[in-house]
């Protein structure tokens, strides 16, 4: 198995805890032996630096989710960074249907996540959303629905 299809396991279960609105199963797959975990979602500007802050983000995923999220974490390339560490390079799309909202949203993005290997597996100790540049992205999504823009 390659490095890159050890870490996507590792991305699927977070998709899988995602799905089912359940991040007591996400928390574990996070390195619990780190003091202070470091994670950068696309949607807010403030970096979260500590377990009580990512519970947080957690907990207020859970409680604006109205019954339905889909994350598709994809794991583009991983490279090894010494023994026990990783990085891994992969893309996300996601969909959530937020409480109070008629309607989905989403969006899509790349990132980059550094891991370590502990006993149970890989773990997560270092995550960042990257958007891509707006016109980027909008023609990405232009693409996406079917259109063609120049």
């Amino acid at each position: 198995m390659t490095l890159a299809n050890e870490l996507q396991a590792l991305f699927d279960e977070v998709s899988a805890g995602f799905a089912a609105n359940d991040f007591d199963r996400v928390r574990p797959l996070w390195d619990a032996d780190d003091p202070a975990p470091f994670y950068a979602a696309e949607e807010h500007e403030t970096l979260v630096t500590s377990w009580p802050e990512l519970e947080a983000y957690w907990a207020a995923t859970r409680d604006i989710n109205a019954g339905g999220c889909v994350a598709r974490w994809t794991v583009a390339a991983a490279k090894p960074l010494g023994d026990a560490h990783a990085v891994a390079q992969f893309t996300l799309d996601w969909k959530i249907h937020v409480r109070g909202q008629p309607e989905p949203f989403g969006g899509f993005c790349r990132g980059l996540a550094v891991c370590r290997r502990t006993p149970a597996g890989w773990r997560f100790a270092a995550y960042t959303e990257a958007p891509l540049a707006p016109l980027t992205y909008l023609r990405k999504l232009y693409v996406r629905v079917g259109r063609d823009i120049a």
